[in-house]
């Protein structure tokens, strides 16, 4: 269970830190530049917030119950009629993070503390 949550979430840092080269993705952004970026309306990003804790309850729960999490990555999938809610999911973790370590920090974290730390997120 533990390794599909880090690889899962894994993918999720890469691929916002690769999108976002100039570190913009940062707490202090009301609306990630990755979101701009790809022209995603505002009201997506909204939703998400308004629904992080059914966002985190559902990413669990089928961690749990090991249930696929494809639905929360990739433009092909739909999840609460919504589209790539694991990068939001990623973004705010990310965000939380931000409250303990730097972004230099959460690139270097090692597994173990990652894993722990997305537990202790989606709890």
């Amino acid at each position: 269970m533990k390794k599909i949550v880090v690889l899962m979430m894994s993918f999720v840092l890469v691929s916002c830190f690769a999108q976002v080269p100039d570190l913009l993705f940062s707490s202090k952004y009301p609306v990630p530049e990755w979101i701009r970026a790809r022209g995603y309306m505002s009201a997506w990003f909204d939703w998400c917030e308004e629904n992080e804790d059914l966002l985190k309850r559902e990413f669990l729960r089928r961690i749990e119950e090991k249930e696929p999490l494809n639905p929360f990555f990739g433009s092909w999938y739909e999840l609460f009629e919504k589209q790539l809610l694991g990068y939001c999911l990623g973004y705010k973790f990310v965000c939380w993070l931000e409250d303990e370590f730097s972004l230099e920090r959460i690139a270097k974290l090692k597994r173990e503390k990652i894993e722990s730390k997305i537990l202790e997120f989606l709890r």
